[in-house]
């Protein structure tokens, strides 16, 4: 197991889930979300092959409108 921070909350992991497993364990979907692992934009793309070390801190950022 190995513990990283997903949106400020602390999260134990089984050790090999990639990205794409844990934001789909939290149903974090859609197209209009970015994530962040240690400040690093992670590119869609790379999803599947990116998986965390422990303390890995996640962000995912929604699109905010204002004006």
């Amino acid at each position: 197991m190995i513990k990283i921070t997903l949106r400020d909350q602390p999260l134990m992991l089984e050790k090999h889930l990639s990205l794409s497993a844990v934001l789909h364990q939290h149903e974090i979907k859609g197209e209009h979300f970015a994530v962040a692992i240690n400040l690093t934009f992670v590119p869609r793309s790379d999803y599947d092959k990116t998986f965390f070390k422990e303390g890995d801190v996640v962000d995912i950022i929604l699109p905010m409108q204002g004006g």
